[in-house]
């Protein structure tokens, strides 16, 4: 059950609620502790407008709600409320068993939700935090905690959908950024229910997320038990727009899969994987800093990785864990475009996993590259590695005039830096043609001041739109429209 939780309705609220968003949500959550008074004619007129199923939850201040009179004036209202039938009731699992006893021998109508919350972290114990819980006698039980990783929301995930497995009643969220994943997958480990909320402005709990951006951008009302995740990974993921295209084109393909962004540090790729593995996750898309570390984990690797040792792909099959790499040919086929790189002097600024990918790629194809790299060793030992020649960064400005295409495989210049540029684009020829992997922002600092100058640019959009086609390919068994694929995501870019 999805419920859209209200903390003080107004009468305009309610009526936006009536006329346009019932249909999308299954009953209100009214927070009455978060209400100024606890009116009960009110909270009758409100149940009898919108004629659709209740819960009612006087969340106390130490599982994390405003209510702060004692526990005994605490009963006494829910005794009082409970004569109003709502059709649900959340008591939090520390209220005392008799009590539970007593309502449900005086409103035997009433559905009880038994919930734990847990505002500072995501405890290691849920399993007994549930068993405790179930000596209450509830019909549903809910466990909420805070996400301080993303780690903490993947343990939610597989504990709840192992519970729902067996037939329970339970949900578990995670509260925080962290948190969201639980919220948008609920219904594919089939939890019990769900809180949403119409805006930003009214969220009831860290890391709730309004209605519109659950159906529209998640397609939440489609979500199932047989639904595939699919997600990148990495860190930061924030200026990635993957979440935004990559389900659009899901969407658009008719694909029964969910896409999410997952913040991920390296120490951290490990665990996450084992957790996937427990859950219906298909496919990963894996960005800095995890595509070397990656290839590491993974079970088997596609043979364009061997040299690179970089993935940014990762398929979930018969329990294993594969590996590819589609950012060199997605960027080499974009540059190609404009004619062949064979015989060219190619410049390549950067030596992570997207460098790799593209130095070999494009050596591969004929063309002359020398890397450059901030961190000297860093750069030399990849160039090693792929037989090319490298020089540290500060170097750039003595070879630029040589060369014929010019690529940054570095993150200089993304989202929210976008006045940063790897190097100073004044030593760039305008005979240059230079491509920036870096698509948000779409022009960056260094496409803009190239550009100018008239240099030929790219940008990053197009290896974008490339390599994931070749991921959606692999994601889903090269049973997919790549032509519908490629229309889904330019057309995602351009609303």
């Amino acid at each position: 059950m999805l419920f859209l939780s209200l903390k003080q309705p107004t009468q305009e609220l309610l009526f936006d609620i009536a006329k346009t968003a019932k249909h999308q949500f299954d009953g209100i959550e009214l927070r009455l502790d978060c209400f100024e008074t606890i009116d009960v004619g009110m909270i009758n007129s409100i149940l009898k407008e919108l004629q659709i199923p209740s819960c009612f939850t006087l969340r106390k201040k130490s599982q994390g709600g405003l209510y702060d009179k004692s526990e005994t004036e605490r009963e006494n209202a829910i005794i009082q409320l409970l004569e109003l039938e709502p059709h649900f009731l959340d008591l939090e699992y520390d209220t005392r068993i008799d009590f539970f006893n007593e309502i449900k021998e005086q409103f035997p109508e009433t559905i009880i939700i038994c919930s734990y919350h847990n505002t500072e972290e995501t405890p290691a114990n849920l399993g007994s935090i549930l068993a405790f819980m179930e000596e209450r006698p509830a019909f549903a039980y809910k466990i909420c905690t805070q996400a301080n990783s993303s780690l903490d929301a993947l343990r939610m995930l597989d504990f709840t959908n192992r519970q729902t497995s067996q037939g329970k009643n339970v949900t578990g969220l995670c509260m925080g950024p962290f948190g969201q994943m639980t919220r948008i997958l609920q219904p594919v480990v089939d939890g019990f229910m769900n809180y949403t909320c119409l805006t930003d402005d009214e969220t009831t709990a860290d890391g709730q997320i309004p209605l519109d951006i659950l159906e529209e951008r998640y397609h939440y009302s489609k979500l199932n038990r047989e639904t595939a995740i699919f997600g990148l990974v990495g860190d930061p993921v924030e200026p990635s727009v993957s979440h935004i295209t990559h389900n659009g084109v899901l969407r658009g393909i008719e694909a029964n899969g969910i896409y999410l962004k997952i913040p991920v540090t390296p120490h951290q790729l490990h665990p996450a994987l084992l957790l996937m593995q427990q859950l219906p996750f298909k496919g990963l898309s894996v960005t800095s800093p995890l595509k070397t570390i990656a290839h590491s984990i993974v079970d088997e690797v596609g043979d364009e990785t061997k040299h690179t040792q970089s993935i940014n792909t990762i398929n979930f099959t018969d329990g294993l864990l594969y590996g590819y790499n589609t950012d060199g040919i997605g960027a080499l086929d974009s540059i190609e475009k404009r004619g062949s790189v064979e015989g060219k002097k190619i410049a390549l600024l950067g030596a992570g996993g997207s460098a790799a990918a593209i130095a070999h790629e494009a050596v591969k194809r004929g063309g002359h590259v020398i890397l450059f790299n901030r961190t000297e060793t860093k750069g030399a030992e990849l160039a090693d590695r792929l037989g090319i020649e490298s020089h540290p960064l500060s170097d750039f400005p003595h070879f630029a005039p040589i060369f014929d295409i010019l690529i940054n495989a570095t993150t200089v210049g993304m989202s929210p830096d976008i006045k940063a540029s790897p190097i100073d684009p004044k030593h760039v020829s305008p005979q240059t043609l230079v491509f920036d992997s870096i698509y948000n922002p779409r022009r960056t600092h260094l496409i803009k001041a190239c550009h100018e100058k008239g240099c030929r640019t790219i940008s990053g959009v197009e290896m974008f739109v490339n390599q994931a086609i070749k991921q959606f390919d692999l994601f889903l068994n090269n049973q997919v429209d790549l032509d519908q694929v490629e229309h889904d995501l330019l057309l995602s870019f351009s609303s």
